[in-house]
């Protein structure tokens, strides 16, 4: 007996155009979503750095404020106002860290440097205070170029600014607070300011 082999045709399963619009139009709003998270995640990023920077800027002024004698008035690197502590840093700057008592009281307290915002924190706001820059050329604040990648040699501007608050017994100095604000980045490109403060005496 004689069979006839039939094929018999099954229709081809594919996607409509519907079908791959909708496809391509979720595809699309995945691409975006994504896209729209790098330029976040970069400019977290560039906040991080400029937090960082500011705050070992800021550790770093503090703890050589903190380690000198309370009575420190030594180091050649500039000429500091009569009657002030100062000493030089390791960069070679001259950091001023508040006036004597001349007028040799029981109990006397003196307040010098950058002005200090509600919250007593070193206030930023404002763009160049007169409290800050004493005798007009020696100050309580400086810019400090902070090298944040040594392979690079990529610098990071650090403003800082610092108050110092010292209590006095018979003309010496007995305790001093001493509050340091830094300020890394520019306005509207990841500024952030950094506020320590420690408190040392004898």
């Amino acid at each position: 007996m004689n069979q006839r082999l039939g094929f018999h045709a099954r229709g081809a399963a594919g996607f409509t155009m519907i079908e791959l619009l909708i496809a391509i139009a979720i595809l699309l709003f995945g691409i975006v979503a994504v896209a729209r998270l790098v330029p976040m995640a970069i400019d977290t990023n560039f906040r991080n750095r400029n937090d960082s920077t500011a705050l070992i800027a800021a550790q770093r002024l503090l703890e050589q404020m903190a380690a000198q004698p309370m009575d420190s008035m030594s180091g050649a690197c500039g000429a500091a106002p009569a009657n002030t502590y100062y000493f030089c840093d390791s960069d070679g700057d001259l950091i001023l860290l508040g006036r004597q008592d001349t007028t040799l009281g029981a109990s006397v307290t003196t307040q010098d440097g950058c002005p200090v915002g509600a919250a007593g924190q070193i206030d930023f706001t404002i763009a160049s205070p007169a409290n800050c820059n004493p005798n007009g050329t020696v100050d309580y604040g400086l810019k400090k170029n902070w090298v944040w990648n040594p392979v690079t040699g990529t610098n990071q501007v650090v403003e800082l600014r610092w108050r110092v608050i010292t209590w006095h017994a018979g003309g010496a100095a007995m305790r001093k607070v001493f509050i340091v604000g830094a300020r890394s980045g520019t306005a509207g490109q990841g500024l952030t300011v950094t506020d320590l403060q420690t408190v040392v005496g004898r």
